[in-house]
């Protein structure tokens, strides 16, 4: 046994020498000689795996905080990034760790890379989620909020760069920062007004429509800071009328494509559809988003611009929910690994210095009040008081993923230190923290936010609960595409959450989706629309249900499982499934209720109570019922396996009851049911219940198997039986 140890120990030593000896191969030749390739591939997969992980992880405590999981995300890179973790020794065989530092970023050229492919798939997301018919024609009080914002927003971050590093207030360093504050992120600020019921009250209306116009307006300054900068670069400073023509060709460029994007939509979707097949429409789109964004790099604007202008042209078209759906994937891999790939370039000595400390909280403080100021205060001349022009301007204060992006442009780009993008991590992180208890402290104050009393249209909520997870998915899919078809556009407010704004001219309402219920939040007018749109689409389901009835009866289901267990050819049953469901205390060797299966069955919940695996029988046992009530579960041969699924249990249960006499169990072939197994699995975990199902049924063929289980003497040689049916006995 010690010579056994020795030797793996010997094993695995020899193994981490060799990798050891393939990495110094690798860059043998000293710090001049360029790694392999291999290497650089291989450091790059390894790298995206721990940033996956890392960040998924880092989401998922955000989220336990109530704060966006790409603030969890940031700080994930963080942590494994080359500043801190990732620079350590691993098992000796990456001597400078697994994130190497990497000149001029701190992260590696082809990780880079890998971000800015994410950050192109962000904004082509973002454009495709834009409601841009409400930024055309919505609401003026949504305009003059939205510019607002922005103008407020730029001076107070130009002013950073004057007040703390002695940068001309026009210095590109000022002009980065002052972009960084016009982003706006409502996904907070819509999560609040949804639990509210706030949604499409005169504030919530103005929110919503004036983040749509900030965003748009903040692409735009990007588009002329990214004009400016290049100008700079070529060795000339632009004065005034020069910054003026930049900003007007950059604009002309935006507007230019935007304009042929939009104008084209329907054509370049119609393309889309007759010349590929549908699996294949998403990976086209998002090619000619990469296309575009490359065009715009070319021309002189950052490549997320033309990703976003992509996006917002094919929003219009009726690709877009499809699009949205296929992506998800990819958005759930890529962007993550984005953000994370983000919090990796901060020099997290650099992020607790004092002065960057003490710029990051004033920078925060005066992005939240450049949001509060200059949304709100514009609203007092349009009919809101000073209540409501409160909360417009808190529910502006968010900041989200783009200012984010235009940070790490901003470092790539050489333009802003890394010490910067810390900094503008630490203005997000502020407003993300201080904005929801101000802006529910806003909601919550007594009394009406507009001057006038508004018309009487108080929100109605018009709740529909379904139960079943898979139900609400189906019946949210085919909402979506009923809504769609009657000229609605419908804006996922939370990508995380199930929050989405439908929207069409002057009527607007929204459509929170839990777990188990679809919540309407609405006007009382719009009740009547809501209901016909619920109640035709699960009339269609019916029709559907009743389709499948007629193709396929129940008792032909039936008979057609049974079929396929008697055909089953398996000579070896695997029982590892019914190891840890099958346990002594649940197997009854006689069921002493035997008039009908009604009673049996509830001696069979009876015994998963008083084993302590469940609590409320009575939910169980009529989950069993409604179950038999579809289709009997009775069998050939004197089996029945009646079965549910439930949020009672955290694994599969199985119950098993004799009944030497025979009772009616309304069984395939008329017989008497001999034997009962009850299988409980849970609802919502991922489980085996199918499998057991499966086993069980291929079990019950075996040779002798009722016969040895009848004749069985106690729990412990049935339960024998069941794990190992191919023993003789």
């Amino acid at each position: 046994m010690t010579d056994s140890i020795v030797l793996q120990a010997d094993t695995l030593t020899a193994i981490v020498d060799t990798l050891k000896a393939v990495s110094d191969t690798v860059v043998a030749g000293g710090a001049n000689e360029e790694i392999s390739m291999s290497r650089k591939m291989m450091m790059l997969v390894l790298q995206i795996g721990v940033l996956i992980f890392a960040a998924y992880v880092g989401g998922k405590v955000a989220a336990l905080v109530r704060m966006p999981s790409v603030l969890g995300e940031l700080l994930a890179g963080v942590v494994v990034g080359p500043y801190v973790l990732g620079s350590l020794p691993v098992f000796n065989i990456f001597e400078h760790g697994i994130f190497q530092m990497s000149a001029p970023l701190s992260v590696s050229p082809e990780l880079y890379g890998f971000a800015t492919i994410a950050s192109i798939i962000l904004l082509f997301m973002t454009g495709l989620e834009t409601d841009i018919s409400m930024f055309l024609r919505y609401s003026v009080a949504g305009a003059i909020v939205g510019i607002g914002g922005v103008i407020c927003s730029l001076i107070a971050g130009m002013a950073i760069g004057p007040i703390f590093y002695g940068e001309a207030f026009t210095s590109s360093l000022s002009l980065f920062l002052g972009v960084l504050c016009t982003a706006t992120s409502v996904g907070i600020t819509a999560r609040i007004l949804s639990d509210k019921r706030k949604i499409d009250s005169s504030e919530g209306v103005t929110i919503l429509a004036g983040a749509v116009i900030d965003d748009v307006l903040g692409i735009i300054c990007l588009a002329v800071l990214i004009g400016i900068v290049d100008a700079r670069e070529c060795g000339s400073d632009p004065s005034w009328i020069g910054v003026s023509l930049i900003g007007l060709k950059a604009v002309v460029v935006w507007l230019a494509f935007t304009a042929i994007g939009l104008l084209f939509a329907h054509k370049i979707s119609a393309f889309l559809k007759k010349y590929f097949k549908t699996d294949f429409i998403m990976t086209a789109a998002l090619g000619l988003s990469f296309v575009l964004a490359a065009v715009f790099e070319i021309s002189g604007l950052a490549m997320i611009i033309g990703a976003y202008v992509m996006g917002l042209s094919l929003s219009r078209t009726d690709l877009k929910f499809m699009l949205m759906e296929r992506l998800h994937g990819l958005y759930t891999l890529f962007v993550p690994v984005f953000f994370a790939t983000m919090g990796a370039l901060i020099d997290v000595t650099k992020f607790l210095e004092p002065k960057i400390l003490l710029v990051g909280l004033i920078y925060g403080v005066l992005a939240c009040f450049a949001k509060v100021i200059g949304c709100g205060t514009p609203t007092l001349l349009l009919g809101f008081n000073w209540r409501g022009a409160l909360r417009i301007g808190a529910g502006m204060i968010p900041r989200g993923e783009v200012a984010l992006i235009i940070a790490g442009l901003g470092v790539a780009r050489g333009i802003l230190a890394p010490e910067f993008f810390g900094i503008a991590i630490l203005m997000t992180l502020f407003n993300d923290i201080i904005s929801p208890p101000i802006f529910s402290a806003f909601l919550d104050m007594k009394g009406r936010g507009t001057r006038a009393e508004a018309a009487k249209s108080d929100s109605v909520v018009t709740v529909f609960d379904l139960k079943q997870p898979i139900l609400i998915d189906m019946v949210t899919e085919k909402l979506s595409t009923t809504f769609t078809q009657e000229g609605f556009f419908i804006t996922r407010m939370d990508l995380e959450g199930g929050i989405f704004q439908i929207r069409k001219d002057d009527v607007a309402f929204s459509m929170q989706v839990t777990s188990d219920q679809i919540v309407f939040q609405s006007s009382p007018d719009q009740i009547f629309y809501i209901k016909t749109a619920v109640y035709e689409t699960l009339i269609e389901f019916q029709h559907s249900i009743n389709v499948l009835k007629e193709f396929n009866e129940p008792d032909e289901i039936r008979r057609q499982l049974a079929d396929a267990v008697k055909d089953s050819t398996r000579s070896v049953i695997d029982t590892t499934p019914l190891e840890e469901a099958i346990r002594i205390d649940c197997i009854r060797m006689k069921i002493h209720e035997t008039q009908n299966k009604t009673s049996a069955i509830r001696e069979l919940v009876d015994v998963l109570g008083d084993s302590g695996i469940i609590s409320d029988r009575d939910q169980i046992f009529n989950d069993v019922l409604e179950r038999e009530k579809q289709v009997s579960t009775g069998l050939q041969d004197g089996i029945a396996i009646p079965h549910t699924k439930s949020d009672e249990v955290t694994n599969p249960h199985i119950v098993i009851g004799l009944c030497p006499e025979g009772m009616d169990f309304d069984a395939l072939d008329g017989k008497p049911t001999t034997l009962i197994i009850l299988l409980i699995s849970p609802k919502q975990q991922a489980s085996a219940h199918l499998q057991i199902l499966a086993t069980l049924g291929s079990i019950s063929i075996t040779q002798g198997f009722m016969t040895r289980l009848m004749s069985a003497q106690n729990t412990h040689e049935v339960r024998n039986i069941f794990l190992q049916p191919n023993a003789k006995k």
